[in-house]
């Protein structure tokens, strides 16, 4: 199930990421935002999670540029019980106890705008947090936005682009509603067409600068409404969340219908900066602030079916398919009911009516039956719907008993073999056709494919792959095998609870090539941080069984192994104290150099550290074993191979 789940949460992921930057989004960011939140939970190494939001793909004309500072976003809670549950842990890591300051979550598109001396320089989007689309042409045509602001600032001012209502009503009727609208009307790029901008607003609600300090909320809400004269969401101070229930509730109610723009939530934050810093980060993200979202919306609708799939495990899911219902600005006609013990508790059958809601405005949910058609209630199959044979019950879930020849498990393990390879071309119905005509079996198949067995496959509308793709789809299989990592090779065969962030985790434990893994015990494998008794025997025995494979892969040399590249090859790092990026990201950059992260011990090569003059109990110990410190500046010495 959480394999399936990942999978289709990555799925889901990559659909938004698209869309978005096609200039027609399907969700909006904080929908975006929640998706990850729910990988990360599921799958905290998982690779799209070093992006928030998604990367300029280059398929438009804007400069794609790096943020002076990262836009990163917010960790959310649901509700006011879990508001109350975040003030406290807060709280607990503070001297005192902190004030909090509110203002309400704008629904519309992330935008920085770049100031040198109070000229405006570029209007950056957010993309994934470090890089986005200087669409500065477009934003100087939207209101609220100063070309030259009153005093000579330099730095970032932190805003959301939107589009009021009655602008909505009167000029854009066609958009299912003003956020999509403003997502596409603000990265247009024709000329005439961008016109529209016009119709646009930016509200300004976030300062990032090196030069200007800013002590507490109040202090930067005066800067930007009253200094600079920009406009602001509404916002209050010297509030506790006993303060933010009721404000919460008033919102609910009426409040939020009287707005001329639309909001998701309101976010609250400690109200003294220095208390912010403090608090520090949680899952790379500021723990001294929240995003409190409004409750879900849902729609009635009638069940058409359920639906049974399979996954590359061999677990059955249930899904409901249902009459087409708006949620969130997208049309939804599919949720997943998880198991068979939620769908018979559920008690829905064909015919009933629903309550459909996205959690967080996310991922489809049927909540409830409003109205039976029949007093029935559906269970489970007793044989798999793809290949007949006999179901297996353990608990809530059941699973296909025939984990090698069932087509739908043989077609998952494929495509997650292509998907861990980074290989990008080749679509499921490709996987799916090979495995029903029985040319695909294993992974090793794949390699044993000429070009005339694709070309001669068709999709569903009867269209041929033709040889000149078949061609390009072999040439990119090889190419990519040749040429991946040991994570990649290990995370793509299947093995349950092993996908590439556990097996780097076994790589700094040791177990850094096929032999050495293959060799590793039970017993040694629960040993490894982060993997457990369960986790471990299921690795140790999906390796036993993969082994084999695996080694005729490489012996072939269909795959081949790259050793780690880069400055940073062979050293390993320790990151303490306070930085000017989020410690994920300076992580991923040590990463992506060839270095690897772990705790201090004797053998750790440096320990990065702004502070040299620091008594935290990993620089005491540093000093103690005599690992020299780097600065910050230091280590992107060391990766530009300046140090």
């Amino acid at each position: 199930m959480t394999l399936e789940k990942i999978s289709e949460l990555e799925a889901r992921l990559k659909e938004c990421r698209e869309a978005y930057y096609n200039g027609d989004p399907i969700v909006t960011d904080d929908v975006y935002d929640a998706l990850e939140d729910e990988l990360r939970t599921l799958a905290p190494q998982h690779p799209l999670l070093k992006k928030v939001g998604a990367s300029p793909d280059g398929k438009t004309k804007w400069q794609k540029v790096p943020h002076l500072m990262p836009m990163s976003s917010l960790n959310k809670v649901n509700d006011t019980d879990e508001l109350f549950n975040w003030s406290e842990s807060v709280n607990e890591t503070l001297v005192r106890p902190g004030t909090l300051s509110w203002s309400e979550k704008l629904d519309g598109i992330s935008i920085s705008l770049n100031y040198e001396e109070g000229k405006l320089k570029s209007a950056l989007t957010r993309g994934d947090g470090l890089v986005g689309e200087d669409i500065l042409a477009n934003v100087v045509m939207m209101r609220g936005v100063k070309r030259t602001l009153p005093q000579p600032f330099t730095g970032s001012i932190r805003g959301e682009i939107v589009l009021t209502h009655d602008k909505w009503e009167r000029h854009f009727p066609d958009y299912a509603n003003p956020r999509n609208a403003a997502s596409g009307i603000a990265k247009r790029e024709s000329r005439d067409k961008a016109q529209g901008c016009c119709h646009l607003t930016v509200m300004a609600y976030d300062v990032a600068s090196r030069e200007k300090t800013l002590e507490s909320e109040r202090e930067k809400f005066l800067f930007l409404k009253e200094e600079m004269g920009l406009k602001v969401p509404n916002h209050g101070f010297d509030v506790d969340a006993f303060d933010m229930q009721t404000l919460y509730e008033q919102y609910e109610g009426d409040l939020r219908d009287e707005l001329n723009y639309d909001i998701d939530g309101i976010v609250i934050r400690f109200q003294s900066q220095q208390d912010f810093q403090r608090a520090g980060e949680r899952n790379g993200r500021p723990f001294g602030a929240v995003a409190l979202k409004f409750a879900n919306q849902g729609a009635v609708t009638t069940l058409d079916d359920v639906v049974w799939q399979v996954g590359n495990t061999g677990r059955i899911t249930p899904v409901a398919i249902f009459e087409p219902v708006q949620l969130a600005g997208a049309e939804v006609t599919r949720a997943n009911l998880h198991n068979e013990h939620f769908l018979t508790s559920l008690g829905v059958y064909p015919g009933d009516t629903i309550l459909v809601e996205r959690a967080n405005d996310v991922i489809p949910q049927v909540v409830k039956v409003v109205e039976k058609y029949k007093e029935i209630a559906l269970k489970g199959p007793n044989s798999c719907p793809v290949c007949d044979a006999p179901v297996e019950r353990e608990g809530k879930y059941m699973t296909c008993s025939d984990s090698l020849g069932c087509p739908a498990q043989t077609a998952g393990r494929i495509k997650r073999w292509i998907e861990s390879l980074g290989i990008l071309d080749w679509g499921d119905f490709v996987v799916e056709a090979l495995v029903e005509e029985g040319l695909v079996n294993t992974i090793s198949d794949l390699y044993d494919l000429e070009p005339e067995s694709i070309a001669e496959l068709t999709n569903a509308n009867d269209a041929v792959v033709g040889m000149k793709t078949a061609t390009k789809l072999l040439k990119e299989l090889r190419a990519k095998s040749k040429d991946t990592t040991f994570d990649a090779v290990i995370g793509g065969l299947s093995i349950p609870h092993c996908r590439k962030s556990t097996a780097r985790k076994m790589m700094k434990a040791g177990y850094d090539s096929v032999s050495a893994l293959g060799q590793a015990s039970k017993e040694e494998l629960e040993a490894v941080d982060g993997l457990g008794n369960v986790k471990a025997a299921s690795i140790h025995e999906g390796l036993q069984e993969i082994m084999e494979v695996l080694q005729t892969l490489i012996l072939h040399r269909h795959v081949e192994i790259q050793e780690a590249e880069g400055p940073l090859v062979d050293k390993t790092f320790c990151i303490t104290g306070s930085l000017s990026k989020p410690r994920k990201n300076i992580e991923r950059y040590i990463e992506d150099a060839g270095g690897t992260m772990k705790g201090v011990s004797k053998s750790l090569s440096y320990l990065v550290i702004n502070d040299p003059d620091s008594t935290s109990s990993k620089a005491r110990k540093a000093r103690k074993y005599g690992i020299p410190m780097l600065s910050e500046d230091d280590l992107y010495d060391m990766i530009e191979g300046k140090g």
